[in-house]
């Protein structure tokens, strides 16, 4: 059996301004993006979103939007939301549209620190694993 091939070493190192600055200009040509700016993240910074549109299951429309500092290509925030009911409303499209729209409802994630890791395993500096507190 044949190794894997070895992983590239831009995956295992950040990637440097210009590289995000270059991966930005690659997204902008893709004609199924759009892009909004100037916009705000929940922690009162600039950005520009990029998002994607797409169908889930039950044809229900979804946006995966992703929000980068415009001036140095860093990721500032990403979230999914449901844009709309799906076309069709009979009862299986309306209960994934109701299970959808739950599921979406927190899965906006924000990114306030940016800091290099010197391996997947290692927690970045100053994060605390979380530990679960459920009651047995």
């Amino acid at each position: 059996m044949e190794d894997a091939a070895p992983r590239s070493s831009v995956l295992q190192h950040p990637l440097r301004r210009p590289v995000r600055a270059a991966m930005l200009r690659l997204l902008a040509n893709i004609p199924e993006l759009l892009v909004r700016q100037p916009v705000t993240d929940r922690a009162s910074r600039t950005g520009i979103d990029v998002i994607l549109p797409f169908l889930a299951e039950a044809n229900i429309p979804i946006e995966h939007t992703l929000t980068f500092a415009p001036d140095t290509g860093v990721l500032l925030a990403s979230s999914y939301r449901v844009t709309s009911p799906p076309a069709s409303t009979g009862p299986a499209q309306r209960d994934t549209y109701i299970a959808l729209r739950a599921s979406f409802d927190n899965t906006y994630r924000l990114y306030l620190t940016s800091t290099y890791t010197p391996t997947s395993n290692a927690p970045p500096a100053g994060c605390v694993p979380v530990t679960s507190t459920r009651a047995g």
